[in-house]
């Protein structure tokens, strides 16, 4: 059985303190992976907030400075370059970072959410 997010259905998740944990570990470890500091203060009302002021100027750093090692990150989260063309595709005036930003946040989301999704399959069975 297939599990398919959509944004609206993440946004339910984002006031479930555990969830939001969890999320802010993974996309600690996957930036950790690459030397880049990530900080969660466990703050949960400002969780997404904190987390994108962070990311976004790395994002917009390695645009501007090392676009391969961009692209590395992005596949280590398990970004597929067809969700940043569509994203890029339809935004009008956004910029690229904040954009990419929102991508990452979203997937490292969505990591958790079917991780937990499978734990729970598991122990049920």
């Amino acid at each position: 059985m297939s599990i398919k997010l959509q944004l609206s259905q993440l946004h339910t998740f984002h006031n479930q303190l555990n969830i939001i944990q969890e999320t802010a570990d993974q996309i600690i470890k996957d930036f950790d992976a690459f030397g880049y500091k990530i900080i969660f203060s466990g703050k949960e009302k400002v969780a997404y907030e904190e987390l994108f002021m962070q990311i976004t100027p790395l994002i917009e750093s390695l645009n501007n400075n090392n676009y391969k090692k961009l692209m590395n990150v992005l596949y280590r989260i398990d970004v597929p370059e067809e969700a940043i063309n569509l994203k890029l595709k339809n935004s009008n005036s956004r910029e690229f970072a904040a954009i990419i930003t929102e991508i990452v946040l979203e997937r490292e989301l969505k990591k958790v959410i079917t991780r937990n999704y499978y734990k729970h399959q598991q122990k049920e069975s």
